[in-house]
């Protein structure tokens, strides 16, 4: 998923390439990159794991790059949804005022 150059306000680390912000692998997961706060929930739910770049080659991505599991079924999809909406307002540079208690829910475990 990569947004237009003048969408792309978020900091160079909220991207994994130029102005790509998530990638769907074939396999359904997700590679993504999230602010720290929002990436450490994400982390403590499950739903993903850190990029193994990340972890084996110091350096190789800043520690934000995540790999969102696939999912296996409805309720699921809704949470990668919105993780990936999550990745999508960090690229952008910022979470719309309309948009924070979607992000608050998801953050908390809510809904889904």
């Amino acid at each position: 998923m990569v947004l237009s150059e003048e969408l792309a306000r978020g900091t160079p680390e909220a991207f994994i390439f130029r102005q790509e912000f998530a990638i769907v692998r074939r396999d359904g997961s997700v590679q993504l990159t999230l602010l720290p706060e929002w990436g450490q929930r994400v982390l403590d739910k499950r739903w993903a794991t850190v990029h193994p770049l990340v972890r084996y080659l110091a350096g190789a991505l800043p520690p934000q790059h995540l790999v969102v599991f696939a999912p296996q079924d409805a309720r699921e999809l809704r949470v990668v949804q919105r993780i990936v909406l999550a990745a999508y307002f960090y690229a952008l540079g910022g979470l719309p005022e309309d948009e924070q208690p979607l992000l608050k829910a998801l953050l908390q475990g809510k809904g889904g």
